[in-house]
């Protein structure tokens, strides 16, 4: 086995069972891979920061040979209720491809930080309206 398809995604199970199988594995090997695994980790956490930055580059790259009038020709389209439909529906067709079809258990913890950030902010008028009452209460006394 050669360890220069450690880097390959697809080789990962196959690695890993070979890892398991083979305890006279070299000490570099083991070290690639886990690095890859956090490497991995890593960029699962930056997915969506690379994606913006990837769509953001993308964008650019449209608009620099473009006159400054020819522009809004190019991003008026893009603010089309046809084009942000097929935008959400390719994020959600992304979502459950990377997701719910891997059986992984983030949905849950996105419904879960989801719920709290919403009862976050439903409460928050609330709260701004007791903390500016308490502060004219203590003014007063």
């Amino acid at each position: 086995m050669t360890y220069g398809h450690l880097g390959n995604r697809d080789m990962l199970p196959k690695v890993n069972q070979y890892c398991q199988n083979n305890s006279r594995i070299e000490g570099t090997a083991q070290s690639k891979l886990r690095s890859y695994k956090l490497e991995e980790r890593h960029r699962e956490r930056l997915g969506s920061r690379v994606c913006l930055e990837m769509a953001m580059r993308r964008f650019y790259n449209e608009i620099k040979g473009k006159k400054v009038t020819e522009v809004p020709e190019h991003v008026k389209p893009m603010f089309s209720l046809g084009y942000i439909k097929k935008a959400i529906q390719r994020g959600l067709d992304n979502y459950h491809a990377k997701y719910i079809e891997t059986n992984s258990p983030d949905p849950i913890f996105h419904v879960c930080y989801g719920g709290m950030i919403l009862s976050y902010l439903v409460a928050l008028p609330h709260e701004r309206r007791h903390l500016e009452h308490q502060q004219q209460h203590a003014q007063h006394h």
